[in-house]
């Protein structure tokens, strides 16, 4: 999987929960909670992967900026 639809997921996933969760909380659709929780099952491991690249990447250039 490419990474720009592996971020394509993860805005799937952020727009679902903040919908969700911050303003239509009492009207989750059960269907699509087991769609975003199957694409977490499946796309974890890149997910983590993804989130660990990114962090060390900034944090190396954190240090290499003095910050």
């Amino acid at each position: 999987m490419q990474d720009s639809t592996l971020i394509a997921v993860i805005e799937t996933l952020m727009a679902f929960r903040h919908v969700a969760t911050k303003i239509y909380g009492f009207l989750i659709d059960w269907g699509k909670l087991k769609s975003v929780v199957e694409m977490i099952v499946v796309h974890h491991a890149r997910i983590v992967s993804l989130f660990e690249s990114t962090s060390a990447k900034l944090s190396e250039a954190s240090m290499q900026n003095g910050e």
